[in-house]
């Protein structure tokens, strides 16, 4: 017996357990609020290692990290996440030195806190820093 995605259908249930839908996969990841927000604010109040540039480009980086999630689907493969770390992370290093290392200790946390959220929506369960292989900010 297969199960496939079905349009339409808000929960499946088998042997007592809930499977997740792929609208709730999309509505959680869609929910995540990003760093950027805050950092719009600090940088309202002053905090120049921000601009509009470098944020509107973290802000690109970080939606498609979220979309890419989006087109894995329902169950991506553990695999299949960790290379969407490794390229967010590759990516947001490649800004971070474009920007004249803006992403200091309060910025990596907020990252890495947004990451690991998407990541444990997604359906990944580790232990530890899964940024920490690729990260240099």
């Amino acid at each position: 017996m297969y199960l496939t995605v079905c349009e339409g259908i808000e929960n499946v249930y088998y042997s007592k357990q809930k499977l997740i839908t792929h609208r709730e996969v999309n509505t959680g990841l869609q929910d995540l609020i990003k760093p950027t927000n805050e950092w719009k604010k600090r940088m309202a109040d002053g905090d120049d290692i921000f601009t509009l540039k470098n944020i509107e480009a973290t802000n690109k980086v970080l939606d498609s990290f979220i979309n890419n999630f989006k087109k894995l689907g329902v169950k991506p493969k553990k695999g299949e996440i960790l290379e969407n770390v490794k390229e967010v992370v590759i990516q947001l290093n490649e800004l971070n030195d474009k920007y004249s290392y803006f992403i200091e200790t309060m910025e990596r946390e907020e990252l890495y806190e947004f990451i690991t959220e998407a990541d444990r929506i997604a359906g990944l369960k580790v232990e530890g820093d899964i940024t920490e292989e690729w990260r240099e900010w």
